[in-house]
C-alpha cells in the first residue's frame, strides 16, 4: 500500500502485480480474485447477504457518523492525543487546535454535507449511530463472530470501524461511551478479534504515539 492517497483520492489502496487498486473493498475483491480465495466459503447464501448488509452499514453509514461526531461535534480533539510526534510538524498543540477548529472542521464539514449525513442535527446523527450499533449487537447476539463460530470477511470491516471508535477516538465521543455502556458484547467482540488476530497490536498501533 502506498503512503499517499490513490488516484481516487482515497486510502487504503494497494499495488498488486503492478496494478493499482483503490478502496479497501475493491482491493479485497482484487486480491481474492488474483489468489483464488473465497474467505466466505463457509457461509450460506442467506448469511452472505446478511454479512454484506452489515459491511455496507459499517463502511458507508457508521463511518461517516463517526466522522461527523469526531470532527464536527468534537472538533477533532482525538487527534491531539492519538497521533505520532511530528505528524503536524513543529506546530505546538495550541496551533493545531486552532487548525482543527477551522481548516479541518471546515473541510470535513463539506465532505460530510456532500455525502449527506453531515446535514443532520447532532441529535439525529447520534440516533442514527445508535441504530447502527444496535444492529451490529443484534446480529452478533451470543456468537463469537457475526455469522457464527468462524469469522468472515465482513467481520474485518465491522471490526475496523468499531476498533477505530474504541481505541482511537476521544473518550468524549458519544458513540464510544454509548458502546461501552449499552453494547458490552460489541466491546468483547472487538477485543476477541484483537487478541486472536493481532497479538502484536500494541507494537503495531502505538509505536511512536503520544498515547501508549
Amino acid at each position: 500500500m502506498g503512503g499517499s492517497v490513490s488516484s481516487k483520492g482515497k486510502v487504503p489502496w494497494i499495488t498488486l502485480n503492478g496494478e493499482n487498486v483503490a478502496d479497501s473493498q475493491l482491493s479485497i475483491e482484487h486480491i481474492k480474485g488474483a489468489l483464488g480465495i473465497d474467505s466466505n466459503a463457509h457461509l450460506t447464501p442467506e448469511q452472505r447477504g446478511c454479512a454484506k448488509g452489515l459491511r455496507v452499514m459499517a463502511d458507508d453509514h457508521l463511518y461517516f457518523l463517526l466522522v461527523v461526531e469526531s470532527y464536527i461535534h468534537l472538533e477533532g480533539e482525538h487527534l491531539l492525543t492519538h497521533y505520532p510526534p511530528g505528524m503536524f510538524g513543529p506546530l505546538p498543540d495550541f496551533v493545531v487546535k486552532i487548525l482543527l477548529k477551522t481548516q479541518v472542521k471546515s473541510w470535513i464539514g463539506g465532505v460530510t454535507k456532500s455525502q449527506g449525513l453531515g446535514r443532520h442535527s447532532k441529535e439525529e446523527v447520534r440516533q442514527m449511530g445508535i441504530t447502527c450499533l444496535e444492529g451490529f449487537a443484534q446480529a452478533l447476539g451470543d456468537k463469537p463472530y457475526l455469522m457464527g463460530d468462524k469469522p468472515c470477511e465482513e467481520d474485518a470491516a465491522v471490526f475496523g470501524q468499531l476498533a477505530w471508535m474504541l481505541y482511537c477516538l476521544s473518550d468524549n465521543n458519544y458513540f464510544k461511551k454509548a458502546t461501552k455502556d449499552r453494547f458490552p458484547k460489541l466491546v468483547d467482540y472487538v477485543a476477541r478479534i484483537k487478541v486472536n488476530y493481532w497479538p502484536d497490536w500494541e507494537q503495531c498501533t502505538y509505536h511512536g504515539s503520544k498515547n501508549k
